[in-house]
């Protein structure tokens, strides 16, 4: 999901080219560089035009012919398509 959806990003990768590193030590430690590249990686997701899916599920439900009404109702409440 990554930066849309304010969750952690997995299975990705990138391949960082170039980088200029601060010369000086107390600045190449990782509470300095962990931030900014996150920042970075988040930078990059937006620039890529990312989109959320949503996810579409087949189910089968059965139910008493006395609540059928409130079933379709739920449904069609949810975007649900009934197939049969």
């Amino acid at each position: 999901m990554g930066v849309l959806a304010e969750e952690n990003l997995r299975g990705c990768r990138f391949n960082l080219v170039d980088a200029q590193i601060h010369p000086d030590a107390v600045h190449r430690n990782g509470a300095q560089m962990i931030p900014c590249a996150r920042r970075l990686f988040n930078g990059l997701q937006l620039a890529s035009t990312p989109t959320l899916m949503e996810p579409i599920f087949m189910c089968e439900i059965s139910a008493p012919f006395n609540v059928l009404g409130g079933v379709y109702h739920t449904l069609s409440q949810r975007r649900g398509e009934i197939i049969e």
